[in-house]
């Protein structure tokens, strides 16, 4: 999880990790996740995440961006523009992980 690659982002291991972003704890039946935006229905939160009863969500880039790693980016897969950009990102990202930056 999070804590794991945290770590290793700590220890500067030559690694390139993908978040991805699906807001639910899928294989435990779609219960709601750290990442589970405000509104969004789960197993758990039939009614939607909110604020008061659930705490506040983890932003994962945020998050990591208060580490000193090579490369961090934020993107989506929503529509054929995005899905380029991604494309652009996880190359520059493999990219850092080959110069072992």
């Amino acid at each position: 999880g999070l804590g794991e690659t945290m770590s290793a982002a700590i220890r500067n291991e030559n690694v390139a990790f993908f978040v991805m972003n699906n807001g639910l704890f899928a294989m435990t039946g779609g219960q709601m996740a750290p990442t589970t935006i405000p509104g969004q229905k789960t197993a758990s939160t039939p009614y939607g995440r909110n604020f008061e009863d659930h705490g506040a969500t983890i932003d994962v880039v945020k998050t990591m961006g208060n580490l000193d790693i090579a490369y961090l980016a934020r993107c989506t897969i929503t529509n054929p523009k995005e899905i380029n950009n991604t494309k652009k990102y996880i190359k520059k990202a493999l990219e850092k992980q080959r110069e072992n930056q």
